[in-house]
C-alpha cells in the first residue's frame, strides 16, 4: 500500500516538473519586440522581488503569467 502512495506522489511530482519546464507563450497584439522584452522583464523582476513565492520555479512562472496577463497578454 505505502509503495503504491509513494509511486502516485512520484508520478505527481514529475508531472509538476515536467509542466514548470514547458515554455510560456505570451501573446499581445500590435506590440513591438522591445515592448514585449519590457514587460516580461518587469514582470520576471516582480517575480524575483516577491519573496518565498519567487524562490521556486512553479511559484516564479504562476507569478511572472499573472503579471503579463494583467498587462492585456494572454497564453497561446
Amino acid at each position: 500500500m505505502v509503495e503504491v502512495i509513494v509511486k502516485r506522489g512520484m508520478v505527481v511530482l514529475l508531472c509538476v516538473l515536467i509542466a514548470g519546464c514547458a515554455p510560456l507563450n505570451f501573446v499581445k497584439e500590435g506590440l513591438t519586440q522591445a515592448e514585449f522584452n519590457r514587460d516580461i522583464y518587469q514582470c520576471k523582476l516582480d517575480a524575483r522581488r516577491s519573496g518565498p513565492y519567487g524562490n521556486s520555479m512553479v511559484g516564479f512562472r504562476e507569478i511572472v503569467s499573472e503579471c503579463m496577463i494583467a498587462r492585456g497578454y494572454y497564453l497561446q
